[in-house]
């Protein structure tokens, strides 16, 4: 599935694909409903890429083993909770930041965070 959108200025473009198979050593870690959908092949570990381009810049992200459902509206309400859970745009937005800044180091690497 292929979809885009724009967060903060920022040019988004994302693609999910069904992942390689993982032997199911992954299931272990899925909620309850989530095991039952992926033992009744409504889901499956899919690799999520996403470009992002900001003033010129461009960043791309592949993050795999997500476990989304085959049903796109589902999976597109999943990948919402998974961008929220882990913060995915605000860590996106904070790699902008310091590849468009002039520092030489990262902040946690200046001696006002020592």
């Amino acid at each position: 599935m292929k979809f885009s959108c724009e967060f903060n200025d920022i040019e988004y473009f994302f693609t999910t694909e069904i992942g390689p198979d993982t032997n199911d050593k992954y299931h272990l870690f899925l909620s309850g409903p989530k095991l039952t959908k992926y033992q009744n092949d409504e889901m499956k570990f899919h690799t999520l890429t996403i470009n992002a381009k900001y003033q010129g810049a461009e960043l791309n992200y592949f993050i795999t083993g997500i476990p989304l459902s085959l049903d796109e509206e589902e999976q597109m309400e999943e990948l919402e909770d998974f961008f929220e859970a882990k913060e995915i745009f605000e860590k996106i937005e904070d790699a902008f930041e310091l590849l468009l800044s002039d520092r030489q180091a990262p902040p946690w690497g200046l001696k006002e965070y020592k």
